[in-house]
């Protein structure tokens, strides 16, 4: 786990954050690295507040939708190609952890409470649109049955 610098900017981002959330979904589970986490169906979504540079910050927003997935020319040609067709996000594959990701991310200087809460459903929408047609095109496991 690489340390995250706290600053104070970052704190009122992490508080505005946590707001637009709570406002959206009511309960907001934050795990060990303040990271928030959303389900909805087979998706697990993170959104983690971070700094970019010494004055910016960025809110990640992601999904690990599978893992145990072995990259194969299908698969990266699969993601390239579905890429080119999503307006926001985009599908990735951490060649480390074997596993296909859908990330998104925003500005968190200027973030506003439609914007986050819009690029949260795009996100669990699409990692639950794809968690099961990457495992039965692919292999691998949804990130929801990792233990």
């Amino acid at each position: 786990m690489i340390p995250i610098p706290e600053t104070t900017a970052l704190n009122l981002l992490r508080e505005r954050v946590e707001s637009y959330l709570r406002n959206e979904m009511g309960n907001v589970d934050v795990d060990a690295e303040g990271d928030y986490r959303v389900s909805f169906e087979s998706a697990r979504v993170f959104v983690c507040p971070r700094p970019w540079s010494d004055d910016k910050s960025v809110v990640r927003i992601f999904s690990i939708t599978n893992t145990d997935v072995p990259v194969s020319s299908d698969l990266t040609r699969f993601l390239v190609t579905e890429n080119f067709h999503l307006l926001f996000g985009h599908l990735a594959y951490s060649e480390v952890e074997r596993s296909v990701w859908f990330v998104h991310n925003l500005l968190g200087d200027f973030l506003d409470e439609d914007e986050l809460t819009t690029a949260l459903r795009v996100v669990v929408t699409q990692a639950n649109r794809y968690d099961d047609l990457i495992k039965e095109k692919f292999g691998g496991r949804l990130f929801s049955e990792t233990p």
